[in-house]
């Protein structure tokens, strides 16, 4: 009974051959026991207590020794002299005081192992002595059960805290990159291997994508970059796939032969799914050396996987969440644009609207009376001798017609130019008449004693739009007529299809502050001092210009005069 407490108490198998190994002696007064482990086809001798040493330590083939014997057939035997029985190696006995012996199995139904009792003399042990050992021996056998359970549950419990020390780890992590890395670490750690890698599903193409490595060369890495589905058995069945030894298969899948190739042996597949138990991924590790992966650290691995398979989902669900909240703000800095745009605009035409009504007013007013008082007058004057006055207002009404009618066109011109309803239209044109032509036809324009000096150089012959080329110089020469009072300078110049025209004056020019706001819609400097303008002409210039492909510049001082430079390809 004390035999039975010392050895339910016993905590490792130490502890058990101690116990056994001398109570052996004491139950059948023997001159020693061993204390024999099966590992495989060998029988390990792992402990005894002899009157002198026997075999402790060594290693035998079970079918040249009777401890073997004992065990493959599951039974005790009895030998009363050792060198009259064929099942016993005479020379390993014969350096020992052995001349008898007593073997019982270790667990009668799947010997582990065995207990000898050994006699310096010849005997034969009695029926309640062999029953005794086999009991020792089964009682020995349910406790190194015990300790085989207890080490496996202080083991898995082990494994369970470090399964749950490595999901925490992972919920920690935010980077998708360091997740899997960490992954690979644990799982390499699960299976004691030296290398490992993920791959993820990538649908459309229908590949598995390697997105994490540990240990692998380049070399190989660059091999298992995209995996076809097909050539992954795991992730093809659905299950954990373990192989001990790569080079004893035949039909290995592409991936590792590859890794046979590298020099790994042994390789462990567990496959990753997603929330509806859809496959994602599947994790590897390989080892250098054969390995057989026991029931119990697949199991570890498809826990495990578990935890991975969670990181994975928040990963892409944190991703999908950034994606949107990306996609609403894009949506809302593009709607908050708009609207701001449309407020400016909205601004804008307020703006223009004022500006116009300002100008049309001050604009319309000094014609439309021009017209009502010149008309009065006419018919007041309808004697014979009085044609001369009626004629001098005729010409004012005339003058004032035509004046709204400039400013009707350049509303016109702006409109259709806006709108992008203007088209050029080149042709070949000899360019320096074509300017004395428009310096002709302003003359009525200029001021006394005014004059306005054409000076060309270059090639004559040009390829432009006249249409608009007209419109831009009766602007640019007009407004230098209308803001000065001495002579003005035209100059053009043809060199290398390179067309430039200056129209310099010497009037009141453009006050500097001014300046950046010159080719904007209705504006007008304020040194115009009552000339009469729309301040369209020169934002309808610029677009000429510009629709022309060509640039526009200028250089004003106020009260001593502007230039302004056109550059057009001709």
């Amino acid at each position: 009974m004390y035999t039975v407490q010392q050895l339910s108490l016993a905590r490792d198998l130490d502890s058990v051959m101690q116990i056994v190994r001398t109570v052996a002696r004491e139950l059948t007064g023997a001159d020693g026991a061993t204390f024999v482990l099966r590992e495989g086809d060998h029988c390990y001798y792992a402990d005894e207590d002899a009157v002198s040493p026997l075999w402790k330590g060594s290693r035998f083939p079970m079918k040249t020794c009777i401890s073997g014997w004992a065990m493959a057939n599951k039974k005790s035997v009895v030998i009363a002299d050792i060198f009259a029985d064929e099942r016993i190696p005479k020379d390993v006995y014969r350096a020992t005081f052995v001349k008898s012996l007593l073997m019982v199995p270790i667990r009668t139904l799947d010997p582990i192992g065995a207990i000898g009792n050994y006699w310096a003399t010849y005997r034969t042990p009695t029926e309640e002595e062999v029953t005794l050992l086999q009991a020792l021996a089964d009682i020995t056998a349910v406790s190194i059960e015990n300790i085989e359970v207890r080490n496996k549950l202080e083991n898995d419990a082990k494994v369970l805290a470090d399964l749950n020390d490595a999901g925490s780890r992972l919920w920690e992590i935010n980077g998708f990159q360091e997740g899997l890395e960490e992954i690979l670490r644990t799982s390499i750690s699960l299976f004691k291997a030296e290398v490992g890698y993920i791959q993820l599903l990538d649908p459309e193409k229908h590949v598995l994508r390697t997105e994490a490595q540990v240990g692998l060369l380049s070399e190989f890495l660059e091999q298992l970059a995209e995996v076809s589905v097909k050539d992954s058995t795991s992730f093809q069945v659905h299950k954990q796939m373990a192989i001990a030894d790569m080079r004893t298969e035949v039909n290995l899948p592409p991936q590792y032969e590859i890794a046979c190739r590298y020099g790994y042996r042994a390789v462990q597949a567990t496959p990753l799914f997603d929330r509806n138990g859809l496959p994602i991924g599947i994790i590897t590790t390989h080892s250098k050396e054969p390995c057989r992966c026991t029931e119990h650290e697949l199991y570890r691995m498809e826990l495990f996987a578990r935890n991975a398979e969670s990181f994975i989902e928040r990963c892409r669900i944190n991703s999908a969440m950034q994606y949107l909240n990306l996609e609403l703000e894009n949506k809302v800095k593009e709607r908050t644009s708009e609207l701001a745009d449309s407020l400016a605009r909205e601004k804008e035409m307020n703006e223009l609207k004022t500006a116009f009504v300002s100008m049309a007013s001050h604009e319309f007013r000094t014609p439309l009376s021009t017209i009502l008082s010149s008309a009065y007058l006419t018919e007041r004057y309808a004697k014979a001798d009085e044609q001369g006055i009626r004629t001098k207002h005729l010409q004012r009404i005339r003058s004032s017609v035509k004046n709204l009618e400039g400013i009707l066109t350049d509303f016109l011109s702006l409109d259709k130019l806006e709108r992008g309803k203007v088209e050029t239209e080149p042709e070949g044109f000899d360019l320096k008449s074509f300017l004395s032509e428009i310096v002709e036809d302003l003359h009525p324009m200029k001021k006394e004693g005014q004059v306005i000096n054409h000076l060309h150089h270059g090639r004559r012959e040009v390829l432009l739009d006249k249409k608009i080329l007209r419109n831009v110089m009766l602007n640019l020469l007009s407004n230098a007529i209308k803001y000065s009072e001495k002579d003005i300078d035209l100059t053009s110049e043809v060199k290398d299809d390179h067309v430039v025209i200056i129209v310099k004056d010497q009037g009141i020019g453009i006050p500097d502050e001014q300046q950046k706001n010159l080719f904007g819609k209705f504006f007008r400097a304020r040194n115009v001092n009552g000339i009469q303008g729309t301040g369209l002409g020169l934002n309808i210039v610029k677009h000429y210009v510009e629709l022309m492909k060509g640039d526009i510049d200028f250089i004003s001082r106020e009260n001593i005069g502007t230039a302004f430079t056109i550059s057009l390809p001709g």
